[in-house]
């Protein structure tokens, strides 16, 4: 597991950015997915992640190479399950509280955890509250067994549907168009 903003591990800092202005301030960048964003730091040669929840976009930022998608604890295992069917080159990381919390990220196979003190420009105020600002929270609890494997469960279902679809207009009953 990779580990951020812990004082024992050496660790590059994120800066937290929100605008296309702060892409050249910094060099290690972590912001809300944003298009616009990822295109300037891809244009400026910066490494950067991503915060996001949403499946189209966490492909999306692997795709563009974000060094990590940040994820919370409800869209976790399913985001892990994803970097590693595709094997993503991105990591999958979470926001943590405190070390304690390690040991949940590693029974889930997160690729990483990042502590606040990782986000080397936030405020105190942006730490407390950073739900507030980039619509996450740091974990302190661990997700329940149902919310890990119902998450999983409802994208293999998602997953099965679009192979269904896929399949059933473009082949014939013994045709599978995915061994063409």
């Amino acid at each position: 597991m990779i580990i951020l903003g812990h004082a024992l591990v050496p660790y590059e800092p994120l800066y937290l950015i929100k605008n296309g202005d702060e892409v050249f301030k910094y060099d290690n960048l972590l912001f809300k997915f944003n298009d616009r964003l990822i295109a300037a730091a891809q244009k400026a040669q910066k490494k950067f992640s991503v915060i996001t929840n949403d499946i189209n976009e966490i492909l999306l930022a692997n795709g563009a190479g974000a060094r990590f998608i940040v994820v919370d604890k409800k869209s976790a295992a399913a985001a892990q399950k994803l970097a590693n069917d595709y094997l993503f080159d991105a990591k999958i990381a979470m926001f943590i509280g405190s070390a304690r919390a390690l040991k949940g990220l590693a029974e889930l196979g997160i690729d990483a955890a990042i502590f606040k003190d990782a986000i080397a420009n936030a405020p105190k105020s942006l730490l407390a509250s950073i739900g507030d600002s980039v619509g996450f929270k740091f974990h302190f609890g661990l997700p329940k067994k149902d919310e890990i494997f119902g998450g999983a469960q409802k994208l293999a279902d998602k997953i099965s549907a679009l192979d269904k679809k896929l399949s059933a207009p473009a082949a014939g009953k013994n045709d599978d168009i995915w061994k063409k």
